[in-house]
């Protein structure tokens, strides 16, 4: 007789709210189905390691032993219900976009363009994923005793049951590094509401049901508006066998029918459907069910009683139904398999539709050989077998496979992050959203370690994610929207395309707050190393410990062969050269026409000056008086600079203490070797000998370009001098990040800060804790071999925490970075690994897997039109994610970030003779790929080749200034066309 209900079902037309089990809410996580059954939904995300074979296997089989208990007698089932939708995903991407949007309107901001570019270019990446968990636990059959001894059941044994089991396969899969997570009920209801009216998915957060009873004893809803009428909004209607009308959404769902003969990892259905021409939505439902083997009794008889018909045939079905009778039981259980599949499409899209469905039918039939059929007799049964928590219901057959077997055929390796929005929009391969939030609370601290080769797109990812943080919400506080607080340490140019864009983008009246700015090795760019902050007679800790790490570069402490006392040596001057010019001691005295700045303030304060007054009491008089500018130059007077340390180094107690000292490079004195050192500094290094000069002004984000001061003039090799300027460089701009109003409490009562100072030093702290900051630094090889260049770079990363500072170096080769700053580090971007030795030490330091290790050694190629690939390692509260991924932005937003000297330099050609805004228009439609190097590149061959006059780099000149007059003549012909359609 079941082959009538199909038939009925026609007939009258069964409302989708009678199809539809929910009945109510049984606590917060469990909802009650109409049969009695407790259904839990487990959210799924992925797992946060990028899985080979051995590590699937591995959670396999983890997974196995903790459901085999529960599945191998009646009482549970187990369902995963998969689905990607490209319309959820434009979704989240326009809301991504619209935070981003309204933050830089907040900042005044000009981004539209850019942001709408990003958007469409992203957007035919992306597909949004769910993967969801149904724990069924099913009432048992009613007794002698009818309903009540079932609702007693229920409450009983049934739900603690049921939870246990829950919380079991909850517990396994995090202790497996997935990340997974029961949901609360209102989100389950979502979710299944989501999967009855599909269209509704991009939406589903937005809907909220109404009238739920959550109490413990009711496990109904109070109010007269049912659940299945708010979960079943819409009338059905059948098309025809396989195709149905839910809404406004066209369904089309289909079964498997014959299980794979070969077990293929569920990413690779994903990568065979991803690779149609057009994305499409889709879902499916897999069911684990007990009673394998019963599933398969008459099967058995029949394969017995006509043993005789199909002799070969019968007998492989009675050896495979022994094997499986052999596991069961002994070390897998065989289970009950149900696979469905579905696919939807907008009302009046059917061709679409028939389209999509026969491209998913194809790819699930060559996922392990399967077998499938879309006629089941009841078309609405098939698709909503594929709904969240209606597959207990599939009219897909049964088939009886070992746990291990089915479970293998699970969406348990798709990829997962620690965050479920953030302003960097990365992805998988395969289109998965994967957002990257620098500085988030998820993580202990903010250390990104960037790594990758010229040409790897290194550069342009910093400046994305850079720019991605300026337009997060972290750039406001208490209200007042205000930019971050970036320090960019730079060689060459790579940040500058960033800050000329929010140049460009900034109000006439903000531009200020932008800086890019280049050190100079001359005294007009002289930056004293041993400036301390407004009235500070001695540095804080923070300052001297820099002093030491400085001073310790510039005598060659630490270096191999070099022996400690030097160190020591080193923190005793310092603290002498500070005391002697104090008010205490001896301290400097004003001099006239020195600061003719300084001496017009003091004229009008009416501050009387003597010979004996000394450029402290200048300082001190013009703050009270609120002429902070003038006050800082009086007091760059005030404090040491480096020649003084010669004199601070002959003090009695020094002497006494490090005279027979000597270091171990030729038995030199320590204090002969330090007094040289400083010497040779003072002639060689004009920019670090002085008094302070260098003004950067008040941006609050600025870049440092410190290209024409890092060669290797200075003795002791480049790397030294490198050190030295970039500590130069982070001592300059990121000084006044670290003041701390308690330490300036206790400064004032050791008498190093006059007490007029302290609510300066206590606001200016109170105010920088709650701004977030980033302190970066590129070329890190440059100088990250010397012990006192990384003790200082350690102290700023594991400082940075508590000053609100994301610290990110970048370098070209894992081996640039010692072990300490690796370990150190929280978020590691790797952008290639050019060598096995890199290979291996990222794996040893990492813990990654053989697949992982394969995929930054041959996967990550470089930027091409999808997108820059890299290899992300992020370190969180939860553990550690290891993914790779793929970094995809606009061709605008490449040519204002792009850092490659050709495509620097036709930018720049176009700036000079458009506004950024028309200019990077230009070059989006010109070189939609972000870069016109290559086209650059074989114009010069083609020139050379023609017999073409001049060198290399001349006709590569010649050759973009071509380009900018084609663009030119572009930009004017389009004009002239609107012009013309303006009159006309």
């Amino acid at each position: 007789m079941e082959f009538l209900f199909p038939i009925l079902d026609r007939l009258f037309d069964v409302p989708l709210i009678e199809r539809v089990s929910v009945e109510g809410v049984e606590n917060s996580t469990t909802l009650a189905l109409k049969n009695g059954t407790l259904i839990s939904v487990i959210r799924l995300a992925g797992s946060q390691q990028m899985q080979g074979s051995d590590e699937f296997s591995a959670d396999v089989e983890a997974i196995r032993i903790a459901l085999s208990p529960f599945l191998s007698k009646p009482g549970h089932a187990i369902e995963f219900s998969f689905s990607r939708d490209p319309q959820a995903a434009a979704r989240v991407l326009e809301g991504s976009v619209d935070r981003s949007r309204r933050r830089g309107l907040e900042l005044g901001i000009d981004v539209g363009q850019i942001l709408t570019e990003r958007q469409q270019r992203l957007g035919s990446f992306l597909v949004a994923e769910t993967c969801l968990l149904v724990v069924h636990t099913f009432a048992p059959a009613p007794s002698t005793g009818g309903l009540n001894d079932l609702e007693e059941g229920i409450d009983s044994g049934g739900h603690a049951c049921h939870e246990t089991l829950t919380e079991a396969l909850c517990r396994t899969l995090q202790a497996r590094n997935m990340d997974a997570g029961v949901v609360d009920a209102i989100d389950a209801l979502r979710e299944i509401r989501a999967s009855v009216h599909p269209l509704t998915a991009p939406w589903k957060g937005e809907w909220t049901p109404v009238g739920l009873g959550l109490g413990d004893e009711t496990r109904m809803l109070q109010e007269p508006i049912g659940l299945d009428r708010q979960l079943a909004t819409e009338t059905v209607e059948i098309l025809d066998q396989s195709f149905i009308r839910i809404g406004d959404a066209l369904v089309s769902a289909f079964d498997v029918t014959v299980g794979p003969e070969i077990l293929k990892p569920f990413n690779d259905l994903v990568d065979a459907i991803n690779a149609a021409p057009t994305p499409f939505p889709w879902r499916c439902c897999f069911l684990l069910e007990p009673g394998g083997l019963r599933s398969l009794r008459l099967k058995e008889q029949c394969a017995q009683l006509f043993a005789f018909a199909a002799p070969v045939r019968n007998g492989r079905i009675r050896e495979a139904m022994a094997r499986l009778r052999e596991i069961d039981g002994s070390n897998d259980t065989v289970v009950c398999l149900r696979m469905s599949f579905a696919t939807w499409a907008n009302c009046g899209q059917e061709t679409k539709l028939r389209r999509n469905a026969a491209v998913l039918r194809r790819a699930v039939e060559q996922w392990g050989n399967l077998s499938v059929d879309g006629v089941s007799g009841d078309p609405v049964a098939t698709v909503l077998s594929t709904a969240v928590s209606m597959a207990p219901d599939s009219t897909a057959p049964p088939a009886a496979a070992p746990l291990s077997h089915a479970l293998a055929l699970l969406p348990f390796g798709r990829q997962a992050g620690p965050w479920k929005e953030g302003p960097v929009l990365l992805r998988t391969d395969d289109g998965k959203v994967w957002p990257y939030r620098p500085g988030s609370s998820r993580q202990n601290s903010w250390v990104e370690i960037h790594v990758g080769s010229s040409g790897s797109g290194k550069s342009v990812a910093m400046n994305a994610m850079n720019l991605a943080a300026i337009l997060s919400d972290q750039t406001v506080d208490g209200g007042k929207p205000e930019l971050p607080l970036m320090a960019i340490i730079d060689i060459g140019h790579s940040s500058k395309g960033l800050i000329d864009f929010l140049r460009d983008v900034l109000p006439i009246g903000k531009t200020h707050e932008v800086a890019h700015l280049k050190l100079k090795m001359t005294p007009a760019h002289a930056v004293n190393p041993f400036d301390t902050p407004p009235g500070m007679r001695s540095p804080y800790a923070a300052g001297r410990s820099f002093l030491i790490n400085f001073l310790s570069i510039l005598a060659g402490a630490g270096r191999e062969g070099s022996s400690c006392p030097m160190t020591g040596l080193v923190g005793a001057v310092v603290d002498q050269a500070f005391r002697q010019t104090s008010d205490r001691e001896r301290p400097k005295h004003h001099v006239a026409e020195e600061e003719p700045e300084v001496d017009e303030a003091v004229a009008l304060i009416g501050f009387k000056l003597s010979d004996f007054t000394t450029w402290w009491e200048v300082a001190d008089a013009l703050f009270l008086r609120h002429r902070f500018r003038e006050a800082s130059r009086a007091q760059a007077r005030a404090v040491p600079v480096l020649a003084d340390l010669i004199d601070a180094s002959h003090a009695d107690q020094i002497v006494v203490l490090y005279q027979d000292a000597h270091v171990a490079e030729g038995g030199e004195p320590v204090l002969q070797a330090f007094r040289r050192a400083v010497s040779e500094a003072v002639r060689d290094l004009p920019v670090l000998a002085g008094v302070t000069r260098f003004n950067p002004g008040f941006a609050r984000i600025m870049a440092l370009d410190l290209d024409e001061v890092v060669s290797a003039q200075f003795g002791g090799g480049s790397q030294r001098q490198a050190s030295l300027m970039f500590m130069l460089a982070r001592q300059l701009l990121i000084r006044d990040w670290l003041l701390d109003a308690d330490e300036a409490a206790v400064a004032v009562e050791d008498g190093i800060l006059p007490k007029m100072y302290l609510d300066h030093h206590s606001g200016i702290a109170r105010l920088g804790k709650s701004v977030p900051k980033l302190f970066a630094m590129d070329e890190y090889h440059r100088c990250g071999g010397l012990p006192g260049f990384r003790r200082q770079i350690l102290q700023d990363m594991r400082e940075g925490r508590k000053n609100n500072i994301r610290v990110a170096l970048s370098s070209q080769v894992v081996e640039d970075f010692g072990d300490d700053i690796l370990e150190a580090a929280t978020t590691v971007f790797i952008f290639d690994a050019p060598s096995e030795s890199s290979a291996d030490r990222l794996s040893r330091l990492f813990g990654l897997g053989g697949h992982e290790r394969s995929i930054i050694r041959s996967r990550l190629t470089g930027p091409g039109r999808e997108g820059a690939p890299l290899f992300a390692v992020v370190r969180h509260k939860g553990g550690t994610s290891r993914q790779k991924l793929i970094l995809t932005l606009g061709a605008a937003e490449l040519w204002a970030l792009s850092t490659t000297p050709e495509d620097v330099a036709l930018r720049e050609r176009l700036f000079r003779r458009f506004n950024m805004s028309d200019a990077l228009l230009l070059l989006a439609a010109r070189f939609p790929g972000g870069s016109a190097k290559a086209e650059i590149e074989r114009a010069v061959a083609r020139s050379v080749r023609a017999g073409g006059n001049g060198r290399g780099r001349e006709l590569q000149a010649d050759i973009m200034e071509s380009l900018a007059d084609e663009l030119a003549e572009r930009f004017y012909g389009n004009l002239e066309s609107r012009i013309k359609l303006f009159r006309d």
